[in-house]
This record gives C-alpha cells, sequence and structure tokens, in this order.
C-alpha cells in the first residue's frame, strides 16, 4: 500500500495534539511511528494518526497512560481481539469512576450556588 507520509508539524495539526505530546507518547513507548526518514525525522503514515487519535480519545475520557500503552500493545497486525478483552475488562472500572467524579461534581456545584446565594452572609460574617 502506497500510504501518503507526514510530518510531525503535519501530523500534530491533523489529530490536533502538539509534537510535544506526540513526542512524549514516542518517548514513554506508548506511540511509535512506523517509520523514520534517513536523516532520522519522523515518517508519519495513515495508520499513525489513526493511533494517535484513539491515544486522545483515550486519554479525553482520562483513561490511564499504562492502559493506553497496554491497549496499543494488545492491537497488532490489525488483531484487536486481545485489546477489546482487555479494554471490555477494564470498563467497569472506568465507569464507576466516572460515576464518582460526576457525584463530586455534583456537590462542587452545589457549594458553589450555595456560596452566590449567601455570598454577602459569608462575606460580611468575616468582617
Amino acid at each position: 500500500m502506497n500510504d501518503k507520509q507526514f510530518t510531525i508539524g503535519q501530523v500534530s495539526k491533523i489529530v490536533g495534539m502538539s509534537a510535544k505530546t506526540i513526542r512524549f507518547y514516542e518517548e514513554k513507548g506508548i506511540f511509535k511511528p512506523l517509520q523514520r526518514a534517513d536523516n532520522k525525522y519522523r515518517i508519519f503514515l495513515n495508520e499513525d494518526i489513526r493511533q494517535l487519535r484513539l491515544i486522545k480519545a483515550l486519554r479525553a475520557l482520562d483513561i490511564p497512560l499504562v492502559d493506553i500503552k497496554r491497549l496499543i500493545e494488545k492491537c497488532t497486525d490489525k488483531d484487536c481481539n486481545a485489546a477489546k478483552e482487555y479494554a471490555e475488562s477494564k470498563l467497569p472500572d472506568y465507569i464507576l469512576s466516572i460515576d464518582q467524579r460526576i457525584e463530586q461534581l455534583k456537590k462542587f456545584k452545589a457549594e458553589l450556588a450555595f456560596i452566590k446565594n449567601n455570598f454577602s452572609e459569608i462575606f460580611n460574617e468575616r468582617r
């Protein structure tokens, strides 16, 4: 397959991720460009872009980097069954974590509403 090649700057714009972040993921072993040019510059292919989009989406869901790395490692040669099984085993934990954060945010929202509605009384009590 004759895949189009991209520079890190182009990929950064396409994916919406800074070049620094892409390098960070590479340094941590989460992502590795499939190819390098003779001058050692990274060459990105469409597959790299797909993988970076997946990493970005998983990070947006607050999935820990260690789990993202495991998912990427388990998804080899277009066969992602092991990655799918791993993700499915972790989903209940992620859902629980999100539910807990929602409850924390609801409490925070209620506290802010109380402060907003009672600001004068709270402020005057401190004088």
